[in-house]
């Protein structure tokens, strides 16, 4: 089976289009970067917590340490 062509369509020129093109682009590009934001911010906030987390545990093992080397005198 033969695959079909595939065609190449070039860019399409901004000042044809118009401004209001250009506009939309721009409004999507802030839309994409607002996204991008949020979605780092969440990443930020999951490895604060994963790492507050880890805290916790190795000051629970320090604690615990603690306490049994204070028993054993």
């Amino acid at each position: 089976m033969i695959a079909p062509a595939i065609q190449i369509e070039e860019a399409p020129d901004f000042k044809q289009l118009g401004l209001k093109t250009s506009s939309l682009l721009v409004l999507n590009h802030q839309a994409v970067l607002k996204s991008r934001l949020r979605v780092a911010v969440v990443f930020r906030t999951i490895g604060y917590r994963i790492l507050h987390r880890q805290c916790n545990k190795i000051s629970k093992i320090h604690k615990d340490h603690r306490d049994n080397s204070n028993n054993l005198e």
